[in-house]
């Protein structure tokens, strides 16, 4: 452990994917590594649900001492993040810090970066599969029945999560601890027109990527 640095492991459970994480409070960024995918990402870290490496050490410490099953509870405040990839391979890993380059080498992972999904995103349902790549291939100027331009849309695909306990006030069994479930969401992309609601409407669709 170094100081302002957290690294935690949250096994596949439910619809969640396994996940590897490594924040670094010291210079705001993290990286989410799934070993299902073999691929790394590399983001901002939320301060509002990760505000500082003392809060989530102690969320870390609290979940595990209620138990795993706590993971299920129903009670707990369930919070999303959707990210999109925001370019390609990152192989200059230089600029990070010394335990997140050591970090993403040992599991020798390709790192890519992300960005949160867009507050204006519209949304898609149906599966993803690799078939998709090639349907349609429309583009960003493809003209649309009503004239307009296609553009992107998003779907859900799956998803990594972090069970926290965030407590306040008080010492040892007066600590006042709410339980959330932060999920980082896993999306597809596409290219469609303003009509179109599933997948099979649209095209150009590739995989985007959650790292909460």
């Amino acid at each position: 452990m170094y100081e302002n640095v957290v690294y935690y492991h949250s096994p596949r459970h439910g619809n969640t994917s396994e996940s590897h994480r490594m924040q670094d409070f010291n210079t705001g960024l993290e990286i989410s590594c799934s070993p299902t995918e073999q691929k790394c990402y590399l983001g901002q870290i939320n301060r509002s649900s990760y505000p500082d490496a003392a809060t989530v050490i102690t969320s870390v410490a609290l979940m595990w001492k209620q138990g795993i099953n706590s993971i299920q509870s129903e009670k707990a405040l369930t919070v999303h993040h959707g990210f999109i990839l925001n370019g390609t391979e990152i192989t200059d890993l230089v600029f990070l810090s010394t335990q997140l380059r050591d970090f993403v080498t040992k599991l020798n992972y390709p790192l890519y970066p992300i960005v949160p999904l867009p507050k204006d995103a519209e949304f898609i349902t149906g599966e993803f599969k690799d078939s998709n790549r090639n349907k349609r291939q429309l583009t960003d100027a493809h003209p649309c029945s009503d004239g307009s331009n296609a553009k992107q849309k998003y779907g859900y695909t799956e998803g990594n999560c972090d069970h926290l306990y965030f407590c306040k006030g008080g010492t040892g069994s007066n600590f006042n601890c709410a339980s959330h479930h932060v999920y980082g969401i896993q999306y597809y992309t596409c290219v469609c027109c303003p009509e179109a609601t599933r997948i099979s409407q649209c095209g150009g669709c590739h995989k985007n990527v959650f790292a909460s």
